[in-house]
């Protein structure tokens, strides 16, 4: 009976709020930094969306903030290994990344953080998940990216791609796929 109460009560936005918020704050702790969420609403194989989302970096600089992040899914199947998104929608976003000079990044302790390592038996080579992403969605995005190890050598009016700032980048990018 519990059980069925806990079911039944993830289906509204406070419950999955508060799990949200206590999982950002379980990581803020692993990762030594900040990660926060002020809302969470989850439609079952629906949809999902996040409200001002904040991850810092641990030099405690913005990694990634945006007020509003929405997930459409078209279908979900982990048996079938099959993940459809119909629409990522990331609204007043903005994306920071960092290339030290020691080769690593801003990004790296979160990836290093999930990263299981190489599997210690060989299995059986499965089938990889087929992921589907059939829009992104930018409004109001900003990227930058630094890599501190990059020389200037930018002369007159060629891009330095070690050095990147876009803000107000808005568009529709349609039919990204693993495939």
């Amino acid at each position: 009976m519990l059980l069925a109460l806990l079911i039944f009560s993830l289906q509204f936005k406070p419950v999955q709020t508060y799990f949200a918020q206590r999982a950002a704050a379980y990581l803020s702790k692993e990762l030594n930094t900040t990660i926060s969420i002020k809302s969470l609403y989850i439609k079952p194989f629906k949809s999902i969306v996040l409200e001002d989302l904040l991850v810092l970096d641990l030099q405690k600089d913005t990694l990634l903030s945006t007020p509003q992040f929405m997930v459409d899914i078209n279908r979900l199947s982990i048996d079938k290994k099959i993940i459809d998104i119909n629409t990522v929608q990331i609204n007043d976003g903005q994306f920071f990344l960092k290339d030290f000079k020691d080769k690593s990044s801003n990004l790296d302790f979160i990836i290093n953080y999930f990263d299981s390592g190489k599997p210690k038996v060989k299995k059986k080579k499965s089938k990889p998940f087929d992921v589907n992403l059939g829009r992104l969605i930018l409004n109001k995005f900003a990227f930058r990216y630094i890599n501190y190890n990059a020389k200037d050598t930018t002369q007159g009016t060629s891009v330095n791609f070690d050095n990147v700032n876009v803000k107000q980048l808005s568009g529709i990018f349609e039919g990204l796929d693993t495939k």
